[in-house]
């Protein structure tokens, strides 16, 4: 009896065989494609962007400046590898640290006023004077050290440092502020005060206030007693115009609580005109001292150097292009002159050369009316002309072979000058011999 065929088991058993060889497949894929990324560069423009957030090489502060949007963007670039990527995940969980940096380090700055457009913190450098936001409240302050100072590590390196630093100098001065005010209300609520007495209270806070070393926080506090001293001497006044009337004092009296009033805020006033030209030297001196300290961080510890993108080879190999092509048009043009130059030279060679064969045949032309002329005998004369023998040359010498027209013109050599053969002393031998 035949067994009957276990269709079920034999489907099973092709569909382990086909998930396990698209598996395979799928994996040998994704291998290949990691591998493609670390072949082309993509990892390695990535981990670049991802170093370039922060300041330097130390990764511990962001780099100058920094934007969220930065931030944004290359999280996109390294989202963009594989998803299976050892880099990715490595990359994303640096980028993690660097979100949590901004978001501490932002949290920071807002705490503080931005004085020249300079946040507290920016890059590696902690401004050397910093003060309080106007705007920020005790109970902003607190939340802000519940919320987020407590989520950061506690052995945080330099960077976490820097922000715990400035996050104490935020809640000193919150706390100096609290007091100034607590002492100004005093003044207020004092219902015996005098002005006597108020001059006294403000020229003592005045001189606790130049004890702070803050040159930022001196001039605000400076600037706020100018004020202060204004309202309480308001405060005076309206006390005792309330005590006046109470008391049915005749309009006389009332007078003169306004007139003395009026004298003192006349005063103050001209006090506040000293004191608002203090508290701009003071400004600017803490401006000052801000911008050396600035100066002094950044060449102690110097930022990344940016290198330059590569989109400029293009110009530049088009630069090198351009001065190809025009030195070749300039070529034919310096060829064309070259061969210019050269037929001038041949036909200055070819003038030359014709200058000595015109000079020799002038000779031989002379040579011949001489000859004529010693032959023909002279018509004043009644004889014949004797013959003259000629005269015998010393030996030694050479006679020079006798020239006339058929003997040929010697040609002109390589650098255009014609030879010379001696045409004047060879006709005059020739004569002499006939």
């Amino acid at each position: 009896m035949k067994k009957r065929l276990n269709w079920k088991a034999v489907i099973v058993a092709l569909l382990s065989v086909v998930v396990v060889l698209g598996g395979g497949v799928y994996a040998v894929m994704q291998n290949q494609d990691i591998k493609q990324e670390k072949s082309d560069g993509s990892v390695e423009a990535a981990e670049k962007a991802v170093s370039a957030l922060y300041y330097d090489d130390h990764k511990t502060f962001l780099k100058e400046n920094i934007a969220k949007t930065e931030i944004e963007a290359v999280r996109s670039q390294v989202e963009g590898l594989n998803r299976y990527s050892g880099a990715r995940k490595d990359l994303n969980k640096q980028l993690d640290q660097v979100e949590a940096r901004f978001k501490a380090q932002e949290g920071v700055n807002h705490l503080f006023e931005k004085i020249k457009d300079k946040p507290a913190l920016n890059g590696a450098t902690v401004q050397k004077y910093v003060l309080l936001n106007k705007d920020l409240k005790e109970d902003d302050l607190n939340k802000f050290k519940e919320d987020q100072q407590k989520q950061w590590p506690s052995d945080g390196d330099e960077f976490y440092q820097a922000l715990n630093g400035l996050v104490d100098q935020a809640d000193q001065q919150g706390q100096r502020f609290k007091e100034f005010e607590e002492e100004i209300q005093k003044l207020k609520d004092n219902a015996s005060l005098t002005y006597d007495q108020l001059d006294q209270a403000i020229d003592d806070m005045k001189e606790k206030i130049e004890k702070e070393e803050n040159p930022y926080l001196k001039a605000e506090l400076l600037e706020r007693l100018g004020k202060a001293h204004k309202e309480v001497i308001d405060v005076i006044r309206n006390r005792k115009l309330q005590a006046a009337n109470e008391a049915k004092a005749t309009p006389e009296e009332k007078k003169k609580i306004e007139s003395e009033a009026k004298q003192e805020e006349a005063r103050v006033d001209q006090e506040n005109k000293d004191l608002q030209a203090e508290t701009q030297r003071l400004r600017q001196a803490a401006d000052q001292a801000n911008a050396q300290h600035e100066q002094q961080s950044r060449q102690n510890r110097p930022a990344r150097q940016v290198q330059q993108p590569r989109e400029e080879k293009p110009e530049n190999n088009q630069s090198q292009s351009q001065s190809q092509s025009q030195a070749q048009e300039s070529s034919p043009q310096s060829q064309s002159q070259s061969q210019q130059a050269s037929q001038s030279s041949q036909a200055s060679q070819s003038s030359q050369a014709e200058k000595p064969q015109e000079s020799s045949q002038s000779n031989q032309a002379s040579s011949e009316n001489s000859q004529t002329s010693t032959s023909t005998p002279s018509t004043s004369q009644p004889g014949p002309q004797p013959e003259v023998s000629q005269p015998s040359q010393p030996s030694g010498e050479t006679t020079p072979p006798p020239t006339g027209e058929g003997q040929p013109t010697t040609p002109p050599t390589e650098s255009g000058v014609v030879e010379s053969v001696g045409p004047a002393a060879g006709e005059g031998g020739a004569a002499n011999g006939q």
